[in-house]
């Protein structure tokens, strides 16, 4: 039987295609864009998740699925999930599910979440935080050495993109996971001024950190950021700025290991912001 890893163009999404296939597992990447993916060991299909076209006939002989779903399609998903008879599915959620302020963003993956909880097979729910990937935005920034944030002194716990891979391997292949939702952070609470810091050391040139009307940065943001995703975003940086943030082991729980830290992201990023 194979895996299905839908999102493949994406940071996690590839990273956990990569890894099932190195374990000898049989794996289908699924893309909107797959002729947008090279170099990929396995095959990649074309499904677009918001009408859920293309699914069914990359389920074919599927037992196992990491979904990262558009919440418009997700009761669409659900069924044919059922009616494929997959027996697993990981879904890539939200820490914004449970998190006081994050009802833009949580509600969207709260949709995906009630659809696959009812499809009858095993799930197994991850709820990443912020991703550490989403600092990328500031690269023009610090390319010219200032980056301007609203809410600079907002705690974060950044999570690796690997680390939620690690996780989707193995809830997609070991036991102890099935009806789990698993709220995921970085190992440390960091503010986001400090974040600028490790990654302007990573990069290896001086970046200044100023703050940023909040809506100044809305306007900054609104050609490519839908106004309830900023507005989430928004709401949980100025609940932030009190201290440190929640962290846990559930990265440590899941797979067995100690979560990479920021500094470790960014040096493992550090080009991108050259």
């Amino acid at each position: 039987m194979s895996v299905l890893v839908t999102g493949v163009r994406g940071g996690v999404g590839r990273l956990v295609a990569d890894t099932l296939h190195a374990r000898g597992e049989d794996v289908r990447g699924a893309s909107s864009d797959p002729a947008g993916l090279t170099g990929a060991a396995f095959p990649v299909l074309p499904v677009d998740l918001r009408t859920a076209r293309g699914l069914a006939a990359a389920l074919d002989g599927v037992d196992r699925v990491f979904l990262y779903a558009a919440h418009d399609g997700a009761d669409e998903i659900a069924r044919l999930l059922r009616e494929a008879g997959v027996e697993r599915v990981v879904v890539l959620s939200s820490a914004s599910v449970e998190i006081p302020g994050g009802e833009g963003i949580g509600g969207q993956h709260q949709a995906v979440e009630d659809a696959v909880r009812g499809y009858g097979g095993a799930w197994t729910f991850l709820r990443p935080g912020a991703f550490a990937t989403n600092t990328l935005r500031w690269a023009p920034g610090v390319r010219h050495g200032r980056v301007a944030l609203p809410y600079a002194d907002a705690h974060v716990e950044p999570i690796h993109e690997a680390d939620i891979a690690d996780a989707a391997v193995a809830a997609l292949t070991g036991a102890g996971h099935e009806g789990r939702a698993y709220f995921m952070t970085g190992g440390e609470s960091l503010t986001q001024r400090r974040q600028v810091e490790l990654i302007a050391a990573a990069a290896g040139r001086p970046v200044a950190v100023e703050d940023l009307d909040p809506e100044q940065w809305r306007e900054q943001v609104a050609a490519f950021m839908p106004a309830p995703v900023a507005d989430t975003l928004l709401g949980m940086w100025r609940g932030a700025l009190d201290g440190p943030g929640r962290t846990d082991g559930t990265v440590r729980d899941i797979t067995g290991a100690t979560p990479r830290t920021f500094a470790d992201w960014a040096a493992d990023h550090a080009d991108a912001f050259r």
